[in-house]
């Protein structure tokens, strides 16, 4: 059973020790397979298979045994002649890339033993980071990360003081686009820069350049790559190191201008300009995700500064504060300090764990919770510390934004939509940003490693911490921190935005509009509108300046011909009307009567009906208004008079059309006025459409208006429904009833479609049912409605009736 393996192995330990020593020192393809019998390839092919079975094997016994008590005693002795033999270091040379990739498996495990020969580790692995073979490389990098984990003192012999540093290789591994396994060497960079000490870095900042320099040109690049996965994983790669890399003080200004600008700059604008391979939603999630982490660090930092100066906190305390990156180990791991006075790399000890629970966190979570001696945080240099910070992420949204402007000079409708992905991401962070990322996992086997540096048990991502602050989504503060100093640059895009949209191209003008309203809906609170109401006088009173906006921008552009583009601009409409005083409002609303269309008033009352909730009472009586009821009235008489007049002249055109035919005369080639006459029908059937509903929605809210009484409600119930009731009827044909009553109905009364449907509507309401004009209604419908042979029916049954 599984239970009984660790204690046969270490009953059998020397055995086993033996036979992996012959298997890979002396045994050799001849010797495992007789030459008689065998090709060379099949004996080939057997050896190697011993080998990487006995390299496995090396694993799996390091694995079971280190827990037994007798480890140290017995099984450690043969353990330490096997690793100190010098031609199993010499295995990274041997010819199969299979037998060189199970070799650096091999390391990752043996390097968490004290038996392990670490300067011929060290060589070893090196030599593994430039393998001939790609395949090679995921394990080599692996084992470069444990051996950096465990033997901290490995940088004397892998460091850039050393004649081969492995920074450059790493560097060159980047350069040439990872040579095909992105996937499984990117996500190993951010715990390998988190291990790696600046004593081991001659120029840390140049280094860290360069490396980001590396990663930002393969995601720019990335056509190269065979498959989305891999940008994806590059994309991932950069802006985690990037967070990781702003908690070093040592890095200054200059140094991450030119990171956000030259290099996370590009690829916002790759993202905005192309259909490649780089996914969108991703990038901006992770700018977003980056501007968040910077934002609530440099407001919890704001909030320490406030402290007195040389208050003590414990460590306890610590681990929620963004101080430092730590490392924990059961060894002396490495710490990047924030303080500005900390130039060097500060050692932090850990209590002594199980070397099995031991892991790599990029979380400040890694910092011992048992420790209880006091930190000394300076107030100032937190302030100093917040204000830089502050000043990353205004950076990173300023380079954001410019690129935005850049993309409206030369715009496309993909262009335009990728800037409203980001917008819609910028305000909802937590819709995009919520689900969790799979962490690193070293393990070379199924099982997983006691050893095993992250875990992936509950899907764990590397930043685990971080990331969850950043997916909640930012509250209000949170998110006027982030935005507060890139105003000007957000005025800019409304403004640029606008403009398009009134002067562009017309097959782009609903693209124009949906961006300045996503504009305006997310940076709401700053009224980011300023220079569209230059001509305008504002008083400068708090809300003055949106009240002009909506009375002077939004609501004349309600006249747009497209229902589609009126319902974008009454959302915008009823968000900033929300945020006018009670007579702003009222004044917003007449100024909307006394100028917008029926398809115009279906679509803000609409929006109104959607937000019913957060209404003032003045708003909500006003669906039970005087001037309300007088509008639908005339909209009413308007309809009417369209229909009637559009079909009385398609009439005429076919009067005229069969005058033709019976001249005997072909059919008129010009058929402009027939497409005209088309049209005009196709925009009176619309807005019937329109008026339908806009009648049922506002006798909707007649029925059970909000705090509206009931004296209010009958009064417009009397007043305007009467007055529809009347309209309606007068516009019945003056004969109840012709021969050939179906095609008189299509030519010259079609009419009678939209009385019928508006009475259905009117019918509907209780309050009707109190007025005569009702019942005159709906005598006159049933009328001019029910067929000849059944009214002279009903009247011959009737009189029958009377007589017996």
């Amino acid at each position: 059973s599984e239970d009984k393996r660790p204690g046969v192995l270490f009953h059998c330990s020397k055995e086993v020790v033996d036979y992996i020593t012959d298997n890979l020192f002396r045994q050799t393809a001849d010797t495992l397979s007789d030459p008689k019998t065998t090709t060379p390839v099949e004996r080939e092919d057997k050896y190697i298979r011993v080998v990487c079975s006995t390299l496995e094997s090396i694993s799996l016994l390091l694995r079971l045994t280190q827990s037994h008590p007798g480890y140290e005693t017995q099984l450690l002795p043969l353990v330490t002649n096997l690793l100190h033999e010098p031609q199993f270091w010499k295995i990274h040379k041997h010819p199969s890339p299979k037998v060189r990739s199970l070799f650096y498996h091999c390391v990752s495990e043996v390097t968490s033993s004290s038996a392990c020969d670490i300067p011929a580790a060290c060589q070893a692995v090196r030599a593994g980071l430039c393998d001939v073979d790609a395949a090679v490389l995921p394990p080599a990098y692996t084992a470069l990360l444990h051996l950096a984990h465990k033997h901290p003192l490995c940088w004397e012999e892998l460091g850039c003081s050393s004649k081969k540093p492995v920074t450059e290789r790493l560097l060159r591994l980047m350069s040439d686009g990872c040579r095909g396994v992105a996937t499984d060497v990117a996500p190993l960079l951010l715990p390998l820069l988190a291990v790696i000490p600046h004593s081991a870095l001659t120029q840390p900042a140049e280094f860290y350049s360069k490396l980001l320099q590396a990663i930002a040109n393969n995601v720019l690049r990335c056509e190269i790559f065979k498959s989305q996965q891999e940008v994806a994983v590059l994309q991932q790669t950069l802006f985690e190191c990037v967070r990781l890399l702003s908690k070093d003080a040592t890095l200054d200004r200059d140094f991450w201008h030119n990171v956000i600008t030259n290099m996370i700059g590009e690829v916002i604008q790759l993202a905005i300009r192309t259909t490649r391979q780089l996914d969108s939603c991703a990038t901006f999630e992770s700018v977003v995700s980056l501007s968040l982490f910077w934002t609530r660090r440099a407001v919890k930092q704001f909030a320490n500064s406030s402290t007195d100066e040389g208050v003590g906190i414990t460590a306890s305390s610590a681990t929620s504060n963004d101080n430092s990156i730590a490392i924990n180990t059961a060894n002396s791991p490495c710490r990047v300090s924030e303080d500005s006075d900390s130039k060097d790399t500060d050692k932090v000890n850990a209590d002594d764990h199980d070397s099995k629970d031991t892991d790599i966190s990029k979380s400040d979570d890694c910092v011992n919770t048992s420790r209880t001696s006091l930190i000394s945080i300076p107030s100032k240099t937190e302030a100093v510390s917040a204000n830089f910070t502050q000043d990353l992420n205004d950076i990173l949204w300023n380079v954001c934004f410019t690129q935005c402007i850049l993309a409206l000079e030369d715009p496309n409708r993909f262009q335009l939509q990728q800037i409203c992905l980001l917008l819609r991401i910028i305000q909802n962070p937590k819709s995009h940003t919520n689900s969790k990322k799979s962490g690193v996992k070293f393990a070379p086997s199924v099982t997983k490693s006691p050893t095993d540096i992250i875990y992936n048990t509950s899907n764990t991502s590397i930043l685990t911490d971080e990331r969850d602050q950043s997916s909640q989504g930012g509250d209000r503060e949170v998110f006027n921190s982030q935005f507060q100093n890139c105003v000007d640059s957000v005025s800019k895009l409304v403004t640029d935005s606008y403009k398009l949209y009134k002067n562009g191209e017309s097959d782009l003008k609903i693209n124009y509009l949906k961006l300045f309203a996503e504009l305006l809906t997310v940076f709401e609170e700053f009224e980011p509108y300023g220079g569209l109401l230059k001509d305008y006088e504002t008083s400068g009173d708090d809300g003055e300046s949106c009240y002009m906006f909506v009375l002077h921008v939004l609501v004349p552009e309600l006249e747009h011909c497209d229902y589609g583009v009126q319902c974008v601009l009454a959302q915008v409409l009823q968000s900033h009307l929300l945020r006018l005083m009670p007579g702003q409002q009222m004044l917003v609303m007449e100024a909307i009567l006394r100028t917008s269309s029926v398809e115009a008033l279906r679509a803000v009352l609409e929006k109104q009906q959607q937000h019913k909730g957060q209404l003032p009472d003045s708003v909500r009586a006003w669906l039970s208004s005087a001037p309300l009821g007088a509008r639908l009235v005339r909209l009413l008489k308007e309809a009417l008079a369209l229909t009637i007049a559009l079909a009385y002249e398609r009439q005429d055109i076919a009067n005229e059309e069969r005058r033709r035919r019976a001249r005997g005369k072909q059919r008129r080639e010009d058929c402009s006025g027939e497409e005209l006459e088309e049209e005009s029908v196709l925009v009176a059937h619309n807005q019937r459409q329109h008026l339908v509903a806009l009648v049922q929605m506002v006798l909707a809210a007649e029925v059970s208006p909000h705090n509206a009484s009931p004296v209010q409600a009958f009064q417009f119930s009397s007043n305007y429904i009467s007055q529809i009731l009347v309209v309606l009827h007068t516009s019945l044909p003056t004969e109840l009833h012709v021969l050939h009553h179906e095609d008189s109905a299509s030519s010259t009364v079609s009419n009678v479609e939209l009385v019928v449907q508006l009475a259905t509507t009117v019918f509907s309401s209780n309050d009707c049912w109190h007025l005569q004009h009702t019942y005159r209604l709906l005598h006159s419908l049933f009328l001019m409605l029910c067929p000849e042979d059944l009214i002279l029916a009903l009247s011959s049954s009737s009189q029958k009736n009377d007589d017996e």
